[in-house]
């Protein structure tokens, strides 16, 4: 499963090395425009970082899907290349897609800080910095934070988000199945995508409209909104293995 997973990511190497080279290039120029203080290369360039931004993650949301409705295509993926049950090539894709959008993540938010620390020590500040953060450091371990309810909020938009990426190895897959060789199957997958995602969303309103698996209605979220997720993403999960074991493997 490791050299699976190894070798779905090093397909994602070269948009990965990109997007990195420029998050790189960004904080360069936010960094010499802070100690040359040049205001408007800092806000240029840190303009011209979130703008690239939302393309890039708007991209890491959807290269899996591209990289696996190419390789079906194509018959390039290691469905044809070896004997190997589909569900774990599957879950190599599905676990490098997250492994890429988090790598993304981090290093965004590492560009963050460096910018934040540029800033602090350009006005050498370090003093008020270790002041702010004894303050928010005793703020968070008294109780004054909610730990359960904020990792919950996070793990549910992070469910959401891989609940998505199940919907959209499914959609793939299903075109690619029932329209192997046809120019159609692209916009099949697109129009599938988008179906079974209101699908799934329709049934968890229904849930939370009658409170079953103890989903609420309204913003609050808690297990049942979380299982829900996880539910959904094994089934779709398996629906997907099951159509790839029986239709494109080996």
């Amino acid at each position: 499963m490791g050299r699976l997973i190894k070798y779905e990511l090093k397909k994602q190497q070269t948009s990965r090395n990109i997007i990195l080279a420029l998050l790189l290039v960004f904080l360069l120029a936010v960094v010499t425009g802070i100690f040359t203080d040049n205001g408007n290369l800092v806000g240029i360039s840190v303009g011209m970082e979130i703008f690239v931004g939302m393309f890039v993650f708007f991209y890491m949301g959807i290269e899996s899907l591209l990289i696996l409705n190419r390789d079906l295509k194509t018959k390039q993926s290691q469905l044809w290349m070896v004997p190997m049950q589909s569900w774990k090539i599957l879950g190599a894709k599905y676990i490098a897609a997250i492994l890429q959008i988090f790598f993304i993540s981090l290093a965004y938010m590492l560009a963050g800080a460096a910018c934040i620390m540029s800033m602090i020590a350009k006005e050498g500040a370090w003093e008020s910095l270790f002041k702010a953060i004894r303050t928010g450091m005793d703020w968070l371990f008294q109780g004054n934070m909610d730990w359960i309810t904020l990792m919950a909020i996070f793990l549910f938009f992070f469910l959401a988000w891989t609940c998505v990426i199940a919907t959209g190895f499914l959609a793939v897959i299903v075109s690619r199945t029932v329209l192997i060789n046809s120019r159609f199957a692209g916009i099949v997958s697109f129009i599938l995508f988008f179906a079974i995602n209101a699908i799934v969303e329709y049934i968890y309103d229904l849930f939370a409209k009658y409170g079953l698996m103890g989903i609420h209605s309204g913003l609050y979220i808690g297990i049942g909104e979380c299982a829900f997720y996880i539910v959904a993403c094994i089934i779709l999960f398996v629906i997907s293995s099951v159509l790839a074991e029986k239709k494109l493997s080996v």
